[in-house]
């Protein structure tokens, strides 16, 4: 009987301590996903936020590389749509696509070529295909998961050849010294940010058979007061074989 009770109080002792694993898993990944879950933040940055109209740096930039009456460009997470604005003053066929709903029922009120789709949370075909992908800003604000399907999902909705341009933080930039660490690579302040490794970055980006045209990082830009954010700014191109 003894025997038995010293059997009974472990089975009890080791059910304990697996319930409080289970809660400590069920908590961290709770606190993983609300603070990769940057949905809300834009909401509310967006509903609170004034228009920005001037366009960035990265557009005038992109805009000399791309064909007037030709290109079909597609903004991934076209905020406020300063660019995809932008780039439809100056006859380029553009669409805009975000995640924030907030953001989109604003721009449709200019101008109804914004749509509230998630990019890179499950597969998405569209109904064009697009000769031009367009994300500034976007793949530092996305997990690498996230990322591997914002590949796939550019493959998919590729004309025959096309162009995707990016700019982004790397692991150089000094914000990354701030907010709670993550990973490595990841950071918290008052939304997520994977500030990018540049050499890493690059070997993902030949793994998924794209060819890298132009890749140059710079601090200088996307200079805004004191603020010199360490930018990658990429071409690549994909062949639908």
């Amino acid at each position: 009987m003894f025997i038995n009770l010293i059997y009974l109080l472990k089975y009890k002792f080791s059910i304990s301590i697996n319930y409080y694993f289970l809660q400590l898993y069920n908590s961290i990944k709770d606190l993983i996903f609300y603070m990769t879950d940057t949905k809300t933040y834009w909401n509310k940055f967006y509903r609170d936020s004034l228009v920005v109209k001037r366009s960035s740096n990265f557009s005038l930039f992109v805009m000399k590389k791309i064909k007037k009456n030709s290109d079909l460009l597609l903004d991934i997470g076209c905020g406020n749509g300063r660019d995809a604005f932008f780039f439809i003053r100056n006859k380029v066929k553009t669409f805009g696509i975000d995640q924030s709903s907030t953001i989109i029922n604003k721009n449709n009120k200019f101008k109804k070529v914004f749509f509230n789709i998630n990019f890179c949370k499950k597969k998405i075909t569209l109904k064009d295909k697009f000769s031009v992908f367009y994300a500034r800003f976007f793949l530092h604000s996305i997990t690498l998961i996230e990322e591997k399907k914002f590949f796939k999902n550019i493959k998919l909705n590729s004309s025959p050849v096309s162009k995707i341009f990016l700019e982004f933080r790397t692991d150089k930039d000094p914000l990354i010294k701030q907010g709670i660490k993550i990973s490595k690579y990841e950071r918290f302040t008052d939304h997520y940010r994977r500030f990018i490794n540049v050499a890493a970055f690059k070997k993902r980006v030949k793994n998924e058979k794209f060819d890298i045209l132009f890749l140059k990082t710079s601090n200088k830009f996307s200079i805004f007061k004191d603020d010199k954010p360490d930018i990658c700014r990429v071409i690549l191109s994909w062949k639908n074989n």
